[in-house]
């Protein structure tokens, strides 16, 4: 059967993660977000300086700003800004809609492709007025504009009250001069290198339909409701009403876990908001379930006004049911609040999560809520991913309808389930982990590495007919996947399909000819298999002498697989001294059950019998 090789020479991943997982924890934590970084506007003065003309520009907004892109949006001769920003409203077009009766000129160049690239970044342009004033204007054509941000490739000249051009020069990247003339202001040109013509260009048709908002300031206070875009599962947990009945999550009913304790004065108006509501809730199909944290932390987490949650909940004829929060439940939503809120402050209280009828968290409300706000969120987890970005948004707006839009959506909403899923088998819930690993492949269907630890799980899990076609979905879409030939071959092995088993590991094997455990797992494979078609000890013999090799004589599951291989080609005496040593080494590991097996083995070696596996039933 396959065998995992326990050894510090076996294997090791390269490199050293620690810092990449120290900054993705600072970043969670809110460390690197610095945050409320206005615009900022300044004016030349020409004469070396500037003057910071933020407060009077009208685009000195709360916004966390990142970056700003420059275009002639709705080519009106003027330049407008696009503004996006780390928070909402992500997008902010800033319509410049001064009529100051100035004249411009608008360019798109094109280079030739050889000596020039032909989109023609690099290149200056100059633009000669005729007149009084016979001003140069200088543009250079570019491919970037800042941080996060590119600007339209089209040059865009203010001409102020000249309405006359001499000419236009462009010093093409590849080093030639160009002159193109007949140009008229208050136009837009094409200008194709090496064609000394510039192409009108026509303006937009039709105006572009914008309804203006005024930019709002978010309130902030002492709550926060923080919807769930991705529908994580909630722990599990079950209770007892009254009447009996369960209270868990998953029954049909939504359920608000409240974090509550007895020295917070919010906490208990809230307890009684839920008991004056109490027949509106159950009519929505909500459950409540107060869960009492005075005892999380010790007693200097209680407060001095702690008393006896039973007997406030009493004097308050709360009607929920309620319990004491565990110090591992508390963890759990703080792991699961962690994974939905970008900064991962602790819990405070009051403090509730809305879990839907199927298990999956809805809304987190950090402080105190409201009853209205609760009913009305009830059905927030239905509807398809969109809506719930939509509900989600802190602001009014409308999402982007480009499928590239939608796709990224996916994707990141993908792999928030995968990083969730990693956590739960990281606290060993491959049960959990394995849902989420699901509806992340129903996000991304095409992800190899998702069906690999797809299939992986499904085995441990002992769902082999599941593991099997995730394993052939995974293949299919690579065949090469060395992990998934290896994992498929060990399912096929643990079913007894050997011949099956040792064609994905030799195919994993190409792609990965250092994996110490499938290499070994083949060897034994060869080795001890009883269908003669796929037993093959002289390969085996030779395959388990390298890795025993390898691993330095030193690895007690290489020497057991080296010595089933010796015993395989009728060399007795060399596989009773090869199991004696493993017998030390796995001794010395307090390995019993591998112990046991060599001492079995040893037996069979010194009576001049080969090991082979039992048939699979």
């Amino acid at each position: 059967m396959p065998k995992t090789i326990d050894s510090e020479d076996a294997p090791v991943g390269s490199g050293d993660a620690s810092s990449h997982r120290d900054l993705s924890a600072m970043i969670d934590a809110g460390r690197a977000f610095s945050g409320n970084e206005r615009n900022c506007c300044f004016l030349n003065t020409r004469d070396g300086g500037f003057a910071n003309f933020s407060a009077g520009s009208g685009i000195d907004f709360p916004d966390d700003g990142r970056a700003v892109a420059v275009t002639d949006w709705d080519q009106d001769g003027d330049l407008d800004l696009w503004i996006s920003n780390r928070n909402g409203p992500r997008l902010r077009l800033m319509r410049n809609d001064a009529n100051a009766g100035n004249h411009f000129l608008a360019l798109r160049l094109v280079g030739n492709g050889t000596s020039t690239n032909r989109d023609a970044i690099g290149a200056r342009v100059e633009v000669k007025l005729r007149g009084e004033s016979s001003q140069r204007l200088v543009s250079s054509l570019r491919a970037g504009e800042g941080f996060l941000s590119q600007s339209s490739k089209w040059l865009h000249f203010g001409l102020g009250q000249d309405s006359e051009i001499e000419a236009v020069t462009v010093r093409w990247p590849g080093g030639a001069n160009e002159v193109f003339s007949a140009i008229a202001a208050d136009r837009r040109y094409l200008l194709t290198q090496s064609s000394g013509k510039a192409a009108l260009m026509p303006s937009r048709d039709g105006a572009i339909n914008l309804t203006p908002s005024i930019p709002t300031v978010a309130t902030t206070g002492g709550t926060a409701r923080i919807p769930a875009v991705t529908l994580l599962r909630a722990p599990k947990l079950n209770m007892k009403r009254e009447d009996g009945t369960k209270a868990g999550i998953g029954n049909s009913r939504s359920l608000l876990l409240n974090l509550w304790a007895t020295w917070c004065a919010p906490c208990l108006g809230e307890l009684g908001q839920f008991r004056d509501h109490a027949d509106k809730l159950r009519a929505a199909n909500v459950d409540v379930l107060a869960l009492n944290v005075d005892a999380i932390g010790g007693d200097a987490a209680s407060g001095p006004d702690a008393s006896d949650p039973g007997k406030v909940l009493a004097d308050l004829d709360f009607p929920f049911p309620s319990t004491i929060a565990t110090e591992p439940l508390v963890a759990a939503l703080q792991e699961l609040h962690n994974h939905t809120v970008g900064l991962n402050a602790p819990l405070p209280v009051p403090c509730s999560f809305l879990i839907d009828p199927k298990g999956r968290l809805s809304v987190i409300y950090k402080g105190s809520l409201t009853i209205d706000q609760l009913l009305a969120d009830v059905d927030h987890s239905n509807g398809t991913l969109g809506e719930r970005l939509q509900r989600s948004a802190q602001i009014e707006g409308t999402m982007i309808p480009h499928p590239e839009v939608r796709r990224t959506a996916k994707l990141l909403q993908g792999s928030i389930h995968v990083r969730y899923g990693k956590a739960l088998l990281n606290a060993n819930d491959p049960e959990s982990a394995a849902y989420h690993y699901a509806t992340a492949l129903e996000l991304d269907p095409t992800s190899v590495d998702g069906h690999h630890t797809l299939a992986q799980l499904r085995s441990r899990l002992g769902q082999a007919s599941e593991a099997r076609l995730h394993y052939q979905a995974a293949l299919k879409l690579n065949p090469d996947h060395a992990l998934a030939n290896f994992g498929f071959a060990a399912l096929l092995a643990s079913q007894g399909e050997a011949t099956g088993a040792v064609t994905y590991y030799k195919t994993g094997l190409k792609s990965q000819p250092g994996n110490q455990i499938a290499a070994n797992n083949l060897a034994w494979l060869l080795a001890t298999n009883p269908d003669d078609e796929v037993r093959n000890p002289a390969e085996a013999l030779r395959m388990a002498q390298e890795l025993n090799s390898a691993t330095g004589n030193r690895n007690a599951t290489v020497l057991d697989t080296l010595s089933a291989a010796q015993a395989a080609n009728g060399n007795f005496q060399d596989a009773v001294i090869t199991v004696q040593r493993a017998i030390v080494l796995a001794k010395a590991a307090n390995n019993e059950s591998l112990t046991a097996n060599l001492t079995a083995r040893l037996g069979q070696y010194q009576a001049a019998k080969p090991f082979v596996e039992q048939p699979k039933s």
